[in-house]
């Protein structure tokens, strides 16, 4: 969960997700309020999919964690 935390720090997605429709830099023409929601879109998903990808690496190396004792046990089994 740290690592996840550490993250957010560096992709701020919960921040963006905060302010999603203010415009980026207190600009509030039309073109600050449109682009401020388009960078914070892609910031978003950006992140999103890096949070994702960090979960599925987490959760890979945790069942890897959890086979490492059953493939132990069969080794030492077909070894006997």
């Amino acid at each position: 969960m740290a690592t996840l935390t550490a993250a957010d720090q560096s992709f701020a997605v919960a921040i963006t997700l905060r302010h999603f429709f203010e415009p980026l830099y207190k600009d509030y023409s039309i073109i600050g309020r449109i682009l401020g929601v388009v960078f914070r879109s892609a910031r978003v998903v950006i992140g999103g999919v890096c949070y994702l990808f960090l979960a599925l690496a987490f959760a890979i190396a945790y069942v890897i964690w959890l086979a490492i004792p059953a493939i132990i046990i069969f080794y030492v089994a077909k070894n006997l």
